[in-house]
C-alpha cells in the first residue's frame, strides 16, 4: 500500500507543479513532441486512403440496406 500511495502522491505533485509553472510545462511539452516518432508521408497517405475506402464501403452498405428496407416497407404499405 505504501508504494501505491507514493506513486499517487508523485502524480499529484507533477500535476500541481505543471499548473504552478506554465513555462516549465510548455517546455516539457515541446521536448516530448520532439521525441515523438512521427509517421512518414507515405504512411499517412496510405492510412488516409484506407480510411476513405472503408468509409466508402460503409456508406454503400448502409445506403443499400436503407434502399432495401424502404422498398420492403413500401411493398408492405407501411411507408407512404
Amino acid at each position: 500500500m505504501d508504494k501505491q500511495n507514493s506513486v499517487v502522491s508523485s502524480v499529484d505533485r507533477s500535476r500541481s507543479s505543471a499548473f504552478k509553472k506554465p513555462g516549465n510545462f510548455l517546455s516539457d511539452v515541446q521536448s516530448e513532441l520532439q521525441r515523438v516518432e512521427w509517421p512518414s508521408r507515405p504512411v499517412v497517405l496510405r492510412s488516409f486512403l484506407l480510411v476513405l475506402l472503408v468509409m466508402f464501403v460503409f456508406v454503400i452498405f448502409v445506403g443499400g440496406i436503407d434502399i432495401l428496407l424502404g422498398k420492403i416497407f413500401y411493398a408492405l404499405k407501411l411507408l407512404r
